[in-house]
């Protein structure tokens, strides 16, 4: 009922951690005045200070972004106002982002009316939510049910109370714990799991604070936190190489554009069609192994698929295994996935009439499972190609016959999803030879494992010469290219 309506992991995953950082501090005689990092007696006292904070955004060196958030009370409560903006360049475009969070808060820090705006060039929203007393009731959603009452035991609390809330615990280093937020993207309440690590002496605004080291784990994906006694965040590190820096508002404004590491080449129709083909040279690798010298941009990576990640100081080791195809029947899916992976999206609807009956005469209706994956897999391979700027909905993608990586993708998934298979899109990095990386699309479908797929060479299972990193919506799949954009990758071997 919730992320299906709309492909919204990437975007829940990204502005879930930067939303973050609009954190409830305490109060100082500054007004709305820009913030300082060094905290008095009165803060602390006060417990919650008005006024502005400001941080910049960094992809490795180059900073890509801001967000600006505005402190204030609000009669017996308080009032949060939070706007980012993102710049990240895709290569054929640059990826802008802006969003602009307004929360209303009880005395108790918890969430009583939000209003969310989400501007970009893959998605616009609009939301609104408010806490009735027994239910958060939101509208503004897309499709046919553009409202929603989520009942709940009591008013949530929202991503900027999450911190100063967990400040006010006294936790003693090496202790844990957890706290539930309300997500207002994905409609749903999230498991914030929190280690304190100790006290750190860090340099922020120029100036050298006492700050509080935490780890922390929400929606599969884990970061590093410093934030003061109040909840302030002076640094975090977030999934996919981004990093969040208070700074002075000036300074994080100035020189703001998008990241210029250096490219991976990007695949065109011309040079997948050559590949699958067979008339440019590729080895075919039953597994791989990738050493890449900025590995820390892969923490935040799920280990699935036969992908597995080790750490070396700043070195990630990742190992890719070529997996099987077993034969399967009906019974070797699971439920749960499928409910949670078996929905419409924006680009991937498996009800379509084009997908619905194309799936149909895929294979016989018991036939198992590994022979749905080739037979599915061989008929979207064998479509002609498309650049990247044709349309990559699935039902499109089936209807003209032709498609981009990423159209094929989608159709792939639209048509194991329509046979009751879950799947999923998955971005990363194709050796394509000669050592040149393209950033390639592909799916991995659940059949007691996740299985992948690549319906652009016709692989079912899919070689081990491909680098995962990232699975979800299309903003996920930019941040995708971003990190490869970011990656230092010194070595690939296999065989």
């Amino acid at each position: 009922m919730r992320s299906k309506r709309f492909d919204l992991i990437g975007v829940i995953s990204v502005l879930a951690m930067l939303t973050s950082l609009a954190l409830l501090v305490a109060h100082n005689e500054t007004g709305f005045g820009e913030l300082g990092v060094e905290l008095t007696q009165e803060d602390l006292a006060a417990g919650f200070r008005e006024g502005i904070e400001v941080h910049a955004l960094y992809m490795g060196a180059e900073k890509v972004g801001t967000l600006r958030t505005e402190k204030r009370r609000d009669g017996n409560g308080y009032r949060i106002d939070s706007s980012m903006q993102l710049s990240v360049s895709t290569g054929f475009f640059k990826q802008r982002l802006r969003s602009e969070l307004l929360s209303r808060l009880d005395e108790g820090f918890r969430l009583q009316e939000f209003e969310l705006s989400l501007d970009s060039a893959i998605l616009e929203l609009e939301l609104e939510g408010r806490w009735d007393g027994s239910a958060m009731v939101i509208t503004g959603l897309p499709g046919e049910t553009s409202s929603v009452a989520l009942e709940m035991p009591e008013a949530p609390l929202i991503l900027p109370s999450l911190r100063p809330v967990m400040m006010r615990k006294r936790l003693e280093p090496g202790s844990k714990t957890s706290l539930d937020y309300f997500d207002p993207l994905s409609q749903s309440r999230v498991r914030l799991d929190v280690v304190f690590v100790g006290n750190e002496s860090i340099e922020v605004m120029g100036r050298l604070v006492n700050a509080f080291h935490f780890k922390e784990m929400a929606l599969g994906r884990a970061t590093d936190v410093w934030v003061n006694e109040l909840g302030e965040v002076l640094i975090e590190d977030l999934p996919m190489g981004f990093r969040a820096v208070r700074e002075p508002e000036a300074e994080a404004e100035y020189g703001l554009s998008e990241a210029t590491a250096k490219r991976a080449s990007l695949p065109d129709a011309v040079s997948l069609e050559a590949i699958a083909s067979a008339t440019l040279e590729r080895a075919l690798w039953s597994k791989s192994k990738w050493t890449i010298e900025r590995g820390q941009v892969l923490r935040g990576v799920f280990q699935e698929a036969g992908q597995s990640i080790t750490f070396e100081d700043q070195r990630a080791i990742v190992e890719v295994q070529r997996l099987a195809l077993q034969r399967v029947g009906k019974a070797g899916l699971s439920e749960g996935l499928q409910a949670e992976y078996v929905g419409s999206a924006s680009e991937i609807d498996p009800s379509a009439p084009e997908v619905v009956a194309l799936a149909s005469r895929l294979a016989p209706e018991n036939a198992p499972l590994d022979e749905v994956l080739q037979a599915a897999t061989q008929h979207v391979s064998a479509l002609g190609w498309a650049s990247e700027q044709a349309s990559v909905d699935a039902a499109a993608v089936l209807r003209s016959g032709k498609g981009s990586s990423l159209g094929r993708a989608n159709a792939l998934t639209a048509l194991l999803r329509a046979r009751g298979i879950p799947a999923r899109v998955v971005y990363g990095a194709l050796f394509m030879g000669d050592g040149v990386l393209n950033r390639h699309d592909w799916v991995e479908a659940h059949v007691r494992e996740w299985i992948p797929l690549d319906p652009s060479l016709g692989q079912a299972p899919a070689d081990a010469g491909r680098l995962r990193l990232g699975s979800g919506g299309a903003l996920e799949r930019t941040l995708a290219e971003a990190a490869l954009r970011t990656l230092r990758i010194s070595s690939v071997e296999g065989e």
